[in-house]
């Protein structure tokens, strides 16, 4: 999965997805241990089966 930078502040929370966001950028945004990986389970059910496919508005989880 390739990292986009995040452009957006991100802590622990809820995070809104923003256009051109990525889980790896998100991840890396928020200094997430384990990485896209771990933001993908946390919200497979939100996201869906393509870790690739997110889009803008989505609430995701960010722990």
């Amino acid at each position: 999965m390739r990292s986009a930078p995040a452009t957006h502040v991100i802590g622990h929370g809820n995070y809104t997805v923003h256009p051109g966001d990525t889980l790896s950028g998100i991840a890396a945004a928020a200094h997430l241990s384990g990485g896209w990986e771990a933001l993908y389970q946390d919200n497979k059910a939100t996201v869906g089966g393509n870790p690739n496919l997110i889009f803008p508005g989505q609430q995701l989880q960010v722990a």
